[in-house]
């Protein structure tokens, strides 16, 4: 029975560090502490394509996980979350690991910050109006931002030279 507890838990688990990559640096840096190991090392590089993306290579434990694509601190997000997950299948310490991830979800549950880790979505009940900034509000219609003021100018200094 208490094998079965222990399934539930780790696919618990592995379903909030899908959803949530946000949380893995935290949980991984945490749970060095507490297995009194040295902390994660992260070696971030552009991948290769179109798209700017960045992959992490993190060294933890004597071993070098790399993990998915993506933004710069995301990618980092992704190789630990990548370490977890091994932590989650294969070591004898997986516990210690449930422990951190289930409190880091009991501690960012009642946080509307974070993203979306209540799953009720809250009702509006009321009309929603705009109300624009005061800024806009204290600034003559005529006058813009200064990029367009250089680019006003510009233009009339064009049309000038080409007027000679």
């Amino acid at each position: 029975m208490k094998a079965q507890g222990l399934f539930w838990e780790t696919v618990f688990c592995k379903s909030i560090l899908h959803e949530f990559p946000v949380f893995c640096k935290s949980i991984l840096s945490e749970y060095a502490v507490k297995m009194h190991l040295e902390k994660p090392t992260y070696n971030t590089t552009r991948s290769v394509g179109l798209l700017p993306l960045r992959v992490s290579a993190l060294v933890f434990n004597s071993v070098t996980y790399t993990g998915e694509a993506g933004k710069n601190k995301e990618a980092e997000q992704l190789a630990a979350r990548k370490v977890i997950l091994s932590i989650l299948d294969t070591s004898d310490s997986r516990t210690v690991i449930t422990e951190i991830i289930k409190s880091k979800v009991k501690v960012n549950e009642g946080d509307s910050t974070q993203s979306g880790i209540n799953p009720m979505a809250e009702s509006t009940a009321g009309t929603i109006v705009f109300v624009p900034p005061a800024q806009a509000l204290e600034q003559p219609l005529d006058i813009g931002s200064s990029s367009t003021k250089k680019r006003r100018k510009k233009a009339k200094k064009k049309s000038r030279d080409d007027a000679q």
